[in-house]
């Protein structure tokens, strides 16, 4: 089980501890860093904000060494907002600017994804709206439960770049937790 993994890890020296934030992600990089073919190297951390950093320090020396492209192209992405089934109910939990995506009709809305645009606290709703600018207001309560939630991110992307899908897409054969490098990119994706 997990706990055998984590012994395994011990023993091989895999696991790093640090106290200080700093000291942590200069050891994480580093030691990426040592590694000639990262295929079988991951890293793990707790908190996403040490996650962003360690990603942005390791793409800066990936480029300076020419292992990933030097020439970069910005994207939206869409991550997933992380709010429960339970909290979905309640408009406070969601902010503008998050997207929304419904994978089934559901009374008034039809499957697509929506642009959160206003929250109104007080009266549980949400205003959003559709890929065609038409705005809805919605009651939290009631549509809540069937939205998956994300954040919308500005992200840079680059030749040699690895990518981690995390929903299934079957048009482009990949599943949640598939790994992928990117062999070409341009303005267009």
């Amino acid at each position: 089980g997990m706990n055998g993994f984590i012994e395994s890890l011990k023993s091989q020296n895999n696991i790093v501890v640090k106290r200080k934030r700093d000291e942590l992600i200069e050891t994480m990089v580093d030691t990426y860093l040592k590694f000639k073919n990262e295929e079988n190297v991951m890293v793990l951390v707790d908190k996403n904000d040490i996650r962003n950093q360690i990603n942005t320090s390791i793409r800066q020396n990936l480029k300076k060494q020419g292992r990933i492209a030097s020439e970069s192209y910005q994207f939206n992405t869409l991550s997933p907002s992380g709010i429960s089934m339970k909290d979905s109910i309640y408009a406070n939990t969601y902010h503008t600017n998050q997207m929304v995506v419904l994978f089934d009709d559901i009374k008034q809305l039809k499957q697509g994804a929506y642009k959160i645009i206003d929250v109104d606290n007080n009266k549980n709703t949400l205003t959003i709206l559709d890929e065609n600018g038409e705005e809805k207001t919605v009651n939290a309560k009631q549509y809540g439960k069937h939205f998956s939630t994300y954040t919308m991110n500005n992200k840079e992307f680059s030749q040699g770049d690895k990518i981690v899908f995390l929903k299934n897409d079957a048009k482009l054969g990949v599943s949640n937790g598939s790994l992928g490098v990117i062999h070409s990119i341009d303005q267009e994706g």
